[in-house]
């Protein structure tokens, strides 16, 4: 088989264990003087596997094997100086997640391959799509009146800048649109989520890293996080279309309502706002799911959003180090995975950048707007985002399976 088209598949391992920090350190550094909020668990997962950190870049002006940081430097070539380091971030990755540039690489793979990539929502981009938007809203409309259907389609309105749910709302008519020469996404809005007992809509973020992109190596890890949201779902219809506790998943709004439930253990979050994506896998076999079909179907939705990505990622590469040989890239990112109640997975969005913060923080709402007030453990993204960028590092500089092994 050509190499230069393998495509790896390999999870993560599966967090189950305690370690240990290391007595011994390999002969292994890492920079992380701009890793920003990443810092703190990249340095505890350094010390863990006995890694040298430098927060503060080396006096010495050597080389170190592995730099993490929070965003693509513009002066990347002159910070990581040679082509064996390794660096955490893909050159473009985050222009080509935001939602437009994902929506544009996957449409183009479903007008050649439709069924392969069924995954994605129907999207439309403004401004650029408008009248394409008006028009299918129009036919949608009559085709249902023809029905004699009550129901009615809807949309969700997304900034192409937006993030953590900032700036999302939903529209059954083009003529709702805020502001129709804003550069954002629109799309059909999935309004039949899978529910539990609780009737609260809920979403998966699954973490991929990107190991290298010829061969093409991705791993999915097996651990990620089920985000909740924080009142009960019902179909979107003119009174409740507004209630985006309902609608969105985002912890950065759900944080902030009264009834998000934050979990101080692994037993609590069995019926927590966050919860292990295993645990809401036993939840949902228990309901006949089949999770180990979901799982399977999941990362292939990876692997296929990757690959339409792929080209324009690797022209970023080229084009940022045309001079010189470049640094082995690698990146952790977070996949926005929401499943139909008939048990089909559907992608939301993609994260380049997913927050490996693991605490979170207590406050309440004060005018409206959500004042945190201090920090608490987060057992649940301890649980998840330790052994992610744990067994990230091992993975880049090939000692995951020493590791493992070792360790019987």
């Amino acid at each position: 088989m050509d190499r230069e088209r393998t495509i790896i598949i390999f999870p993560i391992t599966s967090f189950t264990r305690v370690y240990r920090i290391r007595s011994n350190p390999r002969p292994f550094t890492i920079d992380t003087s701009r890793a920003k909020s990443n810092q703190p668990v990249v340095s505890l997962c350094a010390r863990k596997i006995g890694i040298t950190e430098y927060p503060s870049s080396r006096e010495d002006n050597k080389t170190c094997d592995i730099y993490w940081h929070n965003v693509v430097y513009s002066d990347i070539k002159n910070v990581v100086g040679t082509s064996t380091s390794r660096v955490n971030k893909f050159p473009g990755m985050t222009e080509l997640a935001k939602k437009i540039s994902l929506t544009h690489s996957i449409t183009s793979m479903q007008t050649v391959f439709p069924e392969e990539y069924s995954f994605y929502p129907k999207s439309w981009f403004l401004p650029a799509h408008l009248d394409q938007f008006r028009t299918y809203c129009e036919e949608d409309e009559r085709k249902r009146e023809e029905e004699n259907s009550d129901k009615k389609g809807w949309y969700i309105v997304k900034p192409d800048e937006g993030a953590q749910g900032t700036g999302i709302y939903l529209i059954n008519n083009p003529s709702q649109l805020k502001n129709e020469q804003q550069r954002m996404l629109v799309q059909e809005y999935v309004a039949d989520p899978f529910l539990m007992a609780d009737q609260l809509k809920f979403d998966f973020r699954v973490y991929g890293v990107i190991k290298s992109l010829n061969p093409l190596s991705i791993y999915v890890a097996r651990e990620g996080m089920a985000r909740f949201c924080t009142e009960k779902y019902a179909p979107p219809t003119s009174s409740n279309f507004e209630n985006l506790y309902s609608h969105l998943t985002n912890y950065s709004l759900n944080k902030g309502h009264g009834a998000y439930v934050h979990s101080t253990n692994l037993q609590d979050q069995v019926k927590g706002s966050k919860r292990l994506i295993s645990t809401v896998f036993h939840q949902l076999e228990s309901r006949g799911l089949k999770t180990k079909k979901l799982w399977h179907d999941i990362k292939l939705i990876i692997v296929k959003t990757v690959l339409a990505m792929l080209p324009e990622v690797m022209l970023h590469y080229e084009h940022h180090f045309y001079d010189a040989p470049g640094p082995q890239c690698f990146q952790i990112m977070g996949f926005d995975i929401m499943v139909r109640d008939n048990g089909e997975p559907i992608l939301l969005e993609v994260n380049a950048a997913p927050s490996l913060t693991i605490d979170h923080l207590m406050g309440g709402v004060t005018d409206g707007d959500y004042v945190p007030v201090y920090k608490v453990r987060s057992v649940v993204d301890e649980v998840i985002k330790i052994p992610l960028v744990r067994d990230t590092l091992l993975l880049v500089l090939n000692l995951l399976e020493e590791e493992y092994n070792t360790k019987g």
